[in-house]
């Protein structure tokens, strides 16, 4: 049911699909319209010890297409840990 309205608003230009999974598993396939963002492009490091969000995540995430009227739909391959972690820099930046 959520794949099925989601797949009516692939097109919507309010709605910003954003695939966390490595760029490697994008460039395999991904959801039509989807950007890639890596957790690494996120945080400027490879793990979760760096403190989180970064200052420039307001420049982050308009690079993508993100801003405060965009909703966002986060997918990723580790148990949505890298799509929450995105959910929580948007909030703290309130973009």
């Amino acid at each position: 049911m959520i794949i099925d309205k989601t797949s009516r608003h692939l097109n919507d230009t309010d709605i910003r699909i954003v695939d966390l999974r490595s760029r490697e598993e994008y460039d395999k396939g991904h959801i039509k319209n989807a950007v890639h963002l890596n957790f690494k492009d996120m945080t400027g490091d490879e793990t979760l010890r760096r403190k989180l969000p970064p200052e420039n995540t307001p420049d982050i995430l308009g690079d993508i297409g993100i801003d405060k009227n965009t909703l966002v739909i986060a997918c990723d391959d580790d148990s949505s840990h890298y799509a929450a972690s995105l959910f929580w820099m948007e909030k703290k930046h309130e973009r």
